[in-house]
């Protein structure tokens, strides 16, 4: 039910995106075992959530404009950090630099104000499942922490960009997603981002089953 749901989301997300050759396509799963304990290069840490994402970013290098989107099951944005919540510019979710076994400072903060948040729709009177994150036509303007548009399109092509998503529990983050170079991403942006929510679904589905 979660995956039907999303899937207008998804296509709208397709069409307004598209793939043409100045794209390029970065995604992926947000979960807690890629979380990172520390400042500086240690283990990645497990921090036990259940809560799963799949998030994208989708530059165009020729306007030099960016789309985020991210999808979450198992955080709800009553469980989103109150203080980053409450810190005007900031918010709970963020893009940050650093390679997979660092943290690293916030790049692309999305502003709680903004309104790019959305709870999930209610399936048969449950509670809402998770939230949704989109954002478009981001530019410079919207990176901190970096030297403009270009320096952020270097870090990601190197995949050295993370989603990150900090929770009141979880205030260092509950669940976090590298994104994979952009050698590593062989798809187009309507392709990839449909595969990957195929893949999210099977993932849920399977992840029900075991628990049942």
């Amino acid at each position: 039910m979660f995956f039907k749901a999303i899937l207008p989301a998804v296509a709208a997300i397709v069409l307004a995106t598209g793939a043409h050759a100045s794209t390029l396509t970065f995604s992926t799963f947000v979960t807690g075992d890629q979380e990172v304990a520390g400042t500086g290069p240690f283990t990645p840490i497990d921090t036990g959530s259940d809560a799963v994402g799949f998030g994208t970013v989708v530059v165009d290098t020729y306007a030099q404009t960016f789309d985020v989107s991210l999808l979450v099951t198992g955080i709800t944005l009553d469980d989103l950090n109150d203080g980053l919540i409450n810190t005007a510019g900031i918010g709970p979710v963020h893009l940050h630099n650093a390679p997979s076994d660092a943290n690293g400072a916030i790049v692309v903060p999305f502003d709680f104000a903004a309104n790019d948040y959305l709870n999930q729709p209610n399936v048969l009177g449950a509670p809402a499942l998770g939230f949704s994150l989109v954002a478009l036509g981001l530019d410079a303007s919207n990176i901190i922490n970096l030297g403009g548009f270009d320096e952020l399109v270097a870090e990601l092509s190197a995949g050295n960009i993370y989603f990150n998503v900090h929770t009141d529990t979880f205030g260092g983050g509950e669940i976090r997603g590298q994104l994979p170079g952009v050698n590593e991403v062989p798809l187009p942006a309507s392709g990839l981002l449909l595969g990957g929510m195929v893949a999210f679904g099977a993932w849920r589905g399977r992840a029900k089953k075991k628990a049942a």
